[in-house]
């Protein structure tokens, strides 16, 4: 089983636009992927309590990702958006149980200026996908084929097996009937079947048990399963809030997203 990678935040130059009117635009991101332009900048914030900011601020993750960024340094937005992103994953997405995590890596795929009235004043719009995979160890496959032991091995009788082991007795049973290969996902507790086996003879992963007066070769076959993950993420970024809404449609709009930090 392999030792679970360490999950690294990437930097870079991620293409996102500040709210000056004539921020860089066109820039490229550190993979080289066209992001889209900025345009103009974010309206004054306006909300009937007057107050500019959400009921429940202030709010924190406390990812330590350096909320709020210097919002006139459009290369501190972008580490920041990366930073937070990768952050947010790994506490509420990544499986940190599964045997091998790969990198967490996320690309901005558009981002403009806040032209509408939100919440805490002018800010940006901010769409990011961020792909990772993650393998684990799902069930174990018994195989079992009828074999020839070693010269000195003494092969385990089958009716030697523990009583409360079903799969393993009935699969070695059937391979030294049929005299041919058995696979067969265990339903049994796999450490209880590893148990058992390590009372037959060995020889290179094999184990030797006898069924009748059948040697039947009996191993263990771990079975990954291997999963591609992709989150598209939509950030609404101000100098006092950051929200973010999670979605491959259309009509996702960050301004109705989650509100994840929030000070005045």
């Amino acid at each position: 089983m392999r030792r679970r990678a360490l999950l690294a935040t990437v930097g870079g130059s991620l293409a996102l636009a500040g709210c000056a009117a004539d921020a860089p635009t066109g820039s490229d991101a550190a993979d080289g992927t066209d992001t889209s332009t900025a345009t103009g900048p974010g309206s004054e914030p306006t909300d009937a309590a007057g107050s500019g900011l959400p009921d429940d601020c202030p709010t924190t993750r406390g990812y330590d990702a350096g909320f709020p960024p210097d919002a006139d340094d459009p290369a501190a937005v972008e580490g920041f958006v990366a930073a937070y992103e990768v952050a947010h994953l790994n506490a509420t997405a990544v499986n940190h149980d599964a045997d091998e995590v790969g990198r967490v890596s996320p690309r901005v795929e558009e981002s403009a200026a806040a032209d509408e009235h939100h919440s805490a004043g002018a800010g940006w719009t901010v769409t990011v996908e961020t792909t990772w995979y993650e393998e684990r160890t799902v069930e174990t496959e018994l195989v079992a084929a009828p074999s020839e032991a070693p010269a000195d091995a003494d092969p385990l009788p089958v009716d030697d097996l523990p009583d409360e082991l079903d799969t393993l007795p009935g699969v070695v049973r059937e391979a030294a009937a049929s005299g041919e290969t058995i696979e067969r996902r265990l339903f049994d507790d796999s450490e209880a079947v590893r148990e058992a086996l390590d009372g037959a003879p060995e020889q290179d992963g094999t184990r030797f048990l006898d069924a009748d007066g059948t040697t039947v070769g009996v191993t263990l076959r771990e079975v990954v399963e291997h999963a591609d993950n992709a989150v598209r993420a939509h950030y609404l970024l101000t100098p006092h809030l950051l929200r973010r809404a999670e979605g491959y449609g259309d009509d996702v709009d960050p301004r109705e997203g989650d509100l994840l930090e929030c000070r005045p």
